[in-house]
C-alpha cells in the first residue's frame, strides 16, 4: 500500500504523467465534493512506480545475476540470484524500488559467503500500475516456496522491511533485518494525506474499502497489531536513520519493543533511502551475522 512522498506534481519530475494528472483532477474534485474523487486517491494509493533508475554499480549487478521468472495470478517478476554460498538471504526492496536497490547489502552478503537473491515486485512494464501491499507478501512467500529451503536471512527496506515481518514466525526463517521500517500502518496513511492533499472523508472511504476488499483493516498488516500479543524471538536486525522524514524515529523505537531479540543501529542524516548507501550500516549486518551465527547455518 501507498509509501509513497513522491505523489505530487511539483515534487518529482519522473512521475508518470497519468499519474500527475490524477493528482491534479482529485484535488480537483475534491475541492468540490465528488465521491469520485476518493476513487481516484484509492487508485493512486495502491499505484506504484519506480522513480529512480538504477545506478551504474546496481546495473552492474543486474548483469551479473541469474534470473528466473515467477508467474502469479497471471503476471510475471523477476527473481535474481547472485552466489553459491551454503547461506541464504532473500533481500526486499521498498515500495517503488527494485532488486538491486540493496547492492552494497548484496556485496556484504557475498563476502559473508551468502547466495543472495532478490525480486523485482514491480518491472519497468508495470510501473504506474496498481498493486498492495497483499501482492507484495503473497509475492514473498511465492519466492521462499520456490526456494523450499531455510532462510537464513530476510532483510528488507521500507515497506519491504514491513513484508520481510509477516515471515518473522515462520520456522524456515533463522533471522530477520529491517532497514528505514514502519511499525504502524498510520504513519503510511498520515504521509499519503499530507503528499496528496487528501481529506479526512477520502483516508476514511481508503481504510473501509481496504476492509471490504480483503477483510482486514490496514493496521493488522503491520508489526504494532501482528505482534500485540504476541512477539516474535527471531534476531532482528533493526536499522534507522535519524533524518529519516518518510519513517520517523519513533518507529524505530516502536519495533524494539515489537521485536525484543533485536540489535539495533541509528545512523545520522542519511535519510530514508540513501541510508542503504551508508558504510556503517554494512558493518551493523557483519556484526549482527558474525553474532547469529548460531542460529544462521
Amino acid at each position: 500500500m501507498k509509501t509513497s512522498s513522491n505523489i505530487t506534481p511539483s515534487s518529482s519530475k519522473k512521475i508518470p504523467i497519468k499519474l500527475k494528472i490524477s493528482v491534479i483532477l482529485y484535488k480537483i474534485l475534491a475541492s468540490i465534493g465528488l465521491s469520485v474523487a476518493d476513487k481516484i486517491a484509492l487508485k493512486l494509493f495502491y499505484t506504484s512506480y519506480i522513480p529512480n533508475k538504477p545506478t551504474p554499480p546496481q546495473l552492474a549487478l543486474c548483469k551479473s545475476s541469474k534470473k528466473t521468472k515467477i508467474e502469479i495470478n497471471n503476471h510475471s517478476f523477476w527473481i535474481r540470484r547472485w552466489g553459491t554460498g551454503t547461506k541464504k538471504a532473500i533481500l526486499i526492496h521498498g515500495w517503488g524500488g527494485y532488486s538491486v536497490q540493496l547492492n552494497s547489502f548484496i556485496d556484504a552478503l557475498l563476502q559473508k559467503g551468502f547466495e543472495v537473491i532478490s525480486f523485482d515486485a514491480i518491472t519497468e512494464k508495470d510501473k504506474g500500475t496498481p498493486s498492495s501491499l497483499i501482492d507484495f507478501i503473497a509475492l514473498l512467500g511465492a519466492v521462499m516456496e520456490k526456494e523450499n529451503s531455510n532462510i537464513d536471512l530476510l532483510l528488507g527496506h521500507s515497506m519491504g522491511g514491513v513484508v520481510a515481518t509477516h515471515f518473522a514466525f515462520d520456522e524456515r526463517v533463522k533471522a530477520l533485518g529491517v532497514i528505514s521500517c514502519p511499525a504502524t500502518a498510520e504513519v503510511i496513511m498520515t504521509n499519503f494525506k499530507k503528499e496528496l492533499g487528501a481529506t479526512n472523508k477520502t483516508i476514511t472511504a481508503i481504510r473501509k474499502q481496504i476492509v471490504d476488499n480483503y477483510g482486514k483493516s490496514i493496521d493488522d498488516y503491520f508489526p504494532d497489531k501482528m505482534f500485540k500479543y504476541k512477539k516474535p524471538s527471531i534476531p532482528s536486525l533493526l536499522i534507522h536513520d535519524d533524518f529519516d522524514r518518510q519513517v520517523s524515529i519513533n518507529q524505530h523505537l516502536q519495533l524494539k519493543e515489537l521485536l525484543p531479540n533485536n540489535t539495533s543501529f541509528v545512523s545520522t542524516k542519511w535519510g530514508h533511502t540513501k541510508v542503504l548507501e551508508n558504510p556503517a550500516c554494512i558493518n551493523q549486518l557483519n556484526s549482527f551475522l558474525s553474532q547469529s551465527q548460531s542460529t544462521i547455518s
